[in-house]
């Protein structure tokens, strides 16, 4: 496995070829802002989810009266991409169809990830591209990982999001592992800021379908430093970590995990994108970082 490297005056990026996933954001002073992968806790950074986000009923789908079985999130985040494009403060990686992918999915897709460093604003773009006959239905979904640890002594409790633009939160429960009915607003404090705690993922994830945000914000009254990820048009929208763990994942997505009731047809599936032949479809979502040392 390769690690790639960019940089600006500001910021150092690594990004590793398997599941082309972001795993390094540090700043001049060396501080490092993503989770470091914690095998014991959560082993992963950011990963990619496609061809599609969450999980599915029963682990397996139908598509044309054949069934298929796919694990939480998709394959890619387990696939080696290859890197196609390489210059100043810029990445782009691809994964495209083959028999592996084939066998529990059954399209053919091109998907790039391209990696954009400019000062302290990173800016990740997935591009998915259909070169089949055939329609391609997917999800796709970002699943980036921040620590909560900036400066030696940092406690969880003291970390908090802001959302912005913010009207009224409302989570949507998962009921084993899958989407359901059950929906509860999210309260914010006077400052309309929300504070992680041990308790805030007792329930899992809180996933907002509809997302009415375009921003989060991860700071900490501790001390100065923010992370702030920002994702236009994103229609769903995933925060999580384990209960108590320090860290916390902002997870824009175009599409969710299959609704309790739902069928196991593949194409019915809510919340899937559609491909014709030869067209493509393009999203970018940005993490920009406050260093520690600078302030606000």
């Amino acid at each position: 496995m390769i690690r790639h490297t960019i940089a600006s005056d500001v910021l150092t990026v690594s990004i590793r070829t398997l599941g082309a996933e972001l795993c390094s954001i540090r700043d001049c002073h060396e501080v490092e802002y993503m989770w470091p992968a914690d095998p014991a806790v959560w082993s992963r950074h950011a990963p990619i989810l496609f061809p599609m986000v969450g999980r599915l009923r029963g682990d397996a789908y139908r598509y044309r009266g054949t069934e298929y079985r796919m694990g939480q999130h998709g394959f890619a985040r387990d696939r080696m991409f290859s890197l196609e494009e390489e210059h100043a403060g810029y990445l782009r990686y691809r994964l495209v169809s083959d028999d592996h992918t084939r066998a529990m999915y059954p399209f053919e897709f091109a998907l790039d990830v391209t990696y954009r460093l400019d000062g302290a604003t990173l800016y990740v773009s997935y591009e998915v591209r259909n070169p089949g006959s055939d329609d391609l239905w997917f999800s796709i979904g970002a699943h980036p990982g921040f620590s909560c640890r900036w400066r030696p002594g940092d406690r969880l409790q003291d970390c908090y999001l802001e959302f912005g633009p913010s009207g009224t939160l409302t989570r949507t429960f998962l009921e084993d592992g899958l989407l359901g009915e059950r929906q509860a607003p999210v309260l914010l404090d006077a400052d309309r800021r929300l504070f992680l705690s041990e308790r805030l993922f007792k329930e899992g994830a809180l996933i907002f379908n509809p997302n009415p945000v375009n921003r989060v914000s991860l700071g900490s009254r501790s001390g100065p430093g923010r992370v702030e990820v920002s994702f236009d048009g994103f229609p769903q929208l995933g925060l999580w970590a384990m209960p108590g763990a320090p860290y916390l994942c902002i997870e824009p997505w175009y599409g969710h995990g299959d609704t309790i009731g739902h069928d196991g047809e593949w194409t019915r599936k809510p919340g899937l994108l559609n491909l014709a032949p030869c067209e493509s479809f393009r999203c970018t979502h940005s993490i920009h970082i406050v260093p520690v040392s600078s302030g606000p």
